[in-house]
C-alpha cells in the first residue's frame, strides 16, 4: 500500500506472486490500483495517470526505468472497493437486521470489516438453513479479496443444512 497523498498509486501487487503463470519466467507483472471517489474525482485521462504511475514506480524503486516496461494497460473499474466510514457499522447492522427479518441468519463476525478465515472455517454456526445467504465480493460489505470469496464459498458449503 502507498499512503502518500501526493501519489496516484495506492496499492501495488507483483502479479506472479499470486500465480507463476501471471508473468513470463524471469519477469514480473506489476498491478497498480489508483482510487477515485466523489470526494477525490478523476481529473486527468487514464493515459496521463498511467504515465504518472510509471514515474511513481521508478521513484519508489519498484522498477528501474521506463526501458524495463514492456507493456502498460489501464482498466477503469467504476466500483472497486467498499469504502468504510464512521457510520458503516451502524448502517450495516440496520441492513443485516432487515435481512434477518427476511431469512438471513446473522453471523458472529458479520459487522467486522474483514474475516479471520482460520477461526471462521472452524465455525459450525454459520449459514445453517437460512433462506438468504450473503456471498460474493460485495455481499457482506467487507474488504474481500478473491481468496476471501473462495473461502466464503467453502464456509457456506461446509455449513449448509440439508
Amino acid at each position: 500500500y502507498v499512503y502518500d497523498t501526493d501519489k496516484y498509486s495506492t496499492r501495488i501487487n507483483c502479479t506472479e506472486k499470486l500465480s507463476p503463470y501471471n508473468a513470463p519466467p524471469e519477469m514480473t507483472g506489476v498491478q497498480v490500483e489508483v482510487y477515485f471517489s466523489d470526494s477525490k474525482p478523476v481529473q486527468e485521462s487514464q493515459d496521463d495517470i498511467a504515465g504518472k504511475v510509471v514515474d511513481e514506480l521508478i521513484e519508489m524503486g519498484v522498477i528501474r526505468s521506463k526501458k524495463d516496461i514492456l507493456y502498460v494497460q489501464t482498466k477503469w473499474v467504476p466500483w472497486a472497493n467498499v469504502v468504510f466510514d464512521l457510520e458503516r457499522k451502524e448502517a450495516q447492522n440496520k441492513i443485516f437486521t432487515w435481512l434477518e427479518e427476511h431469512g438471513l441468519q446473522r453471523e458472529d463476525d458479520d459487522l467486522h470489516p474483514m474475516t479471520d478465515w482460520n477461526a471462521k472455517l472452524k465455525d459450525t454456526n454459520g449459514v445453517g438453513n437460512a433462506s438468504i445467504i450473503l456471498a460474493g465480493r460485495y455481499a457482506q460489505w467487507k474488504y474481500f479479496w478473491t481468496d476471501d470469496c473462495v473461502l466464503r464459498g467453502k464456509f457456506i458449503g461446509q455449513n449448509l443444512v440439508e
